[in-house]
């Protein structure tokens, strides 16, 4: 039979292209597997939902590997699993016996089902009959896009059954801690029978054990050799590998094998299955006993929390780009450019690796999570690092957070809020960044918040430390912010501490070392004050002290840098030539809009040849796009009549 079909091969448009399969209708289940993984083969291909928003498996495709080894049965060691029956089961939860990293998740637990898979957690899959067939009701847990079909592993999942010897499964944890190794094992099973024609049975007797190896955390599927069925040869596909947190590219880590193709020939994808790319488990090809898939993790770590202080880090444990264990990044804009460290001895403080954001065209938002710390309440903890940009060309814009989680959402206190564009390592002091005094006892976590303007190449962190103190009798101040900035004016927030009674608010120009050289607003009560009579287009610093009675005064909190408005032009005429700034920089007040989101808009030109005046003009510099930019001259004081 001949037929016409034509399947979408994107989910935003309605294309269709036709294709002409001649096949028996006896063999629909088959074909109809076949089609389900050409479906995920098209989605992927058309960067579908998944694919955009999961993350990469930490295996990578170089690390997978097959080998030759031995396979030595459990026999009684370890413990039985038991299972409801043994055709479409899902265990309750079982012991690993330490804890295992997986995608970016520490696990001590999983769940097996009869089918020749495991989910690691304390949770199961989404339902018992996971495994591809034609069935309208088997679940495809490779291609299941369901909440609970995640972190998977699968040595040999297809529909599997009872085999000659009977079925049984178990788990064994063997070795002393740091290297111990929990073995999973499937023995005497068989794959079961499909409707029609053409989808008999492969294996009559067959087992095969997953191994999680502690320290490593690499992974290992060991096959025994397998008794062929009476049945004919023929073509079944069956799920072998990794499956992280959904289906696309990086989150999957395959092996496939045609229907001819030895065990031991066979090779690794990180992409779904395909039309032709399965697994192919014909019995004309058998497994040979110890034949292993070997999943290995090159940059491994069970992160754990930092208990005693002090703690240092100065990244050059790493080989770079890694980061070191237990910490985190956040691509805050979703831009594939995000922290990593960096190895060279002119950009280190501390020979050889830092840590680094390098600027692209898009505005910061990146963040690096220190690893998880253990903090006692009634004591304080003094984060202190060396930071630096580029060169004195380029403004870093950098907040540093504390917080109960690795997350935005979770970086609660301020401790850090400000610019620079120092080109060899500052070092910060308690003044600068804020002395942490958690409420309540527990775990957190430094976050440090790139926030630089668009291109302003690197910005560089190195040797991180963080030392216990008892609490001060007067903390300081937290959670500083300016707002409602003009030309004259502005607002200065912050959280008061425990204990404090009055104020004082200390601001000057940008760089000063208070209290001398700057001004001192009057102690009050209020943690909102007012500023005016400042100078228009100026960077100001600002530090905050409390006082908390008979208990004296906490040290400063700062500086938190802002820079004044430009002031509205009130005198005509209005002249301006461009010539007072570097090119490309836009001068006071003058701004850019780019209407057609090209990346592409006016700047100032540094050229005699073009400039009608010294040496800068205002230049849009056209490309393929339509033009649709603006640029708009500063304020101007305007009079009816």
């Amino acid at each position: 039979m001949k037929g016409l079909f034509y399947f979408p091969l994107c989910l935003t448009c309605c294309c269709f292209i036709p294709f002409i399969f001649t096949f028996s209708p006896s063999l629909m289940p088959n074909f109809y597997s076949t089609l389900r993984r050409f479906a995920l083969t098209a989605l992927l291909s058309g960067g579908g939902l998944w694919a955009a928003q999961a993350q990469t498996l930490s295996q990578p495709l170089t690390g997978a590997s097959t080998v030759a080894g031995t396979y030595t049965d459990l026999g009684t060691t370890g413990t039985a699993i038991t299972t409801a029956n043994t055709d479409n089961a899902n265990s309750a939860a079982q012991p690993i016996g330490f804890s295992f990293g997986f995608n970016g998740t520490v696990f001590t637990q999983f769940v097996l089902n009869t089918n020749g898979l495991i989910r690691l957690g304390g949770a199961a899959p989404s339902t018992t009959n996971l495994f591809i067939d034609g069935s309208p009701s088997a679940i495809d847990p490779v291609q299941s896009s369901a909440g609970a079909d995640v972190n998977l592993l699968l040595p040999f999942n297809i529909d599997l059954m009872s085999g000659t010897g009977g079925a049984e499964y178990r788990v064994a944890t063997t070795g002393t801690a740091g290297s111990r190794v929990c073995t999973i094992q499937w023995k005497n099973v068989a794959d079961k029978t499909g409707t029609g024609t053409g989808n008999a049975g492969q294996y009559a007797n067959f087992s095969f054990q997953l191994k999680l190896y502690e320290g490593v955390g690499t992974i290992e599927f060991v096959y025994d050799a397998a008794t062929a069925s009476a049945a004919a040869a023929n073509s079944r596909d069956a799920n072998v590998g990794l499956k992280g947190s959904g289906i696309g590219t990086g989150q999957l880590l395959l092996a496939t094998k045609t229907s001819t193709t030895a065990w031991a020939a066979a090779t690794f994808q990180n992409t779904g299955y395909g039309i032709t790319g399965t697994f192919n488990i014909d019995k004309t090809a058998l497994p040979t006993a110890g034949r292993t898939y070997r999943f290995a993790d090159p940059t491994y770590c069970v992160p754990s929390a930092v208990v005693s202080y002090p703690y240092a880090q100065n990244f050059d444990a790493v080989t770079t780009p890694a980061i070191p264990c237990g910490m985190t990044v956040l691509d805050g804009n979703g831009d594939n450019n995000t922290w990593a460290t960096y190895n060279s001895t002119t950009y280190a403080s501390s020979p050889t690796n830092s840590m680094r954001y390098v600027g692209n065209t898009n505005i910061a938002n990146d963040w690096f999570f220190m690893p998880p710390m253990v903090m006692t309440a009634g004591m304080s903890y003094q984060l202190q690092y060396k930071y630096r940009s580029y060169s004195t060309t380029y403004t870093q814009g950098l907040e540093v957070k504390v917080g109960n989680a690795a997350t935005v959402a979770g970086q609660t206190t301020t401790l850090y809020n400000g610019t620079f564009s120092n080109a060899t390592y500052n070092t910060t002091n308690n003044t600068q960044v804020t002395l942490f005094t958690p409420a309540t006892s527990g775990t957190y976590y430094f976050g440090f918040h790139a926030i630089s303007a668009a291109s302003q190449l690197w910005l560089l962190v190195d040797d991180l430390q963080v030392t216990e103190v008892p609490t001060p009798a007067c903390p300081q101040p937290t959670n500083i912010t300016v707002s409602s900035v003009t030309a004259a004016t502005a607002t200065v927030a912050f959280a008061p501490p425990a204990g404090g009674t009055t104020y004082s608010v200390i601001y000057g120009p940008k760089g000063f070392t208070p209290p001398a050289g700057g001004t001192a607003t009057p102690l009050a009560a209020s943690t909102s004050v007012a500023l005016s009579g400042l100078n228009s287009n100026t960077a100001y610093d600002v530090y905050v002290q409390a006082t908390c009675g008979a208990a004296g005064t906490s040290v400063y909190t700062g500086p938190i840098t802002f820079t004044t408005a430009c002031a509205t032009v009130t005198g005509y005429p209005y002249l301006e030539t461009f010539d007072s700034v570097t090119a490309p920089a836009l001068p006071c007040g003058v701004t850019v809009l780019d209407g057609n989101a090209d990346g592409n808009t006016w700047a100032t030109y540094n050229s005699t040849t073009y400039a009608a005046s010294g040496t800068n003009s205002m230049r849009y510099n056209s490309n393929a796009s339509a033009a649709n930019d603006w640029f708009f001259t500063n304020g101007l004081a305007m009079t009816v009549g």
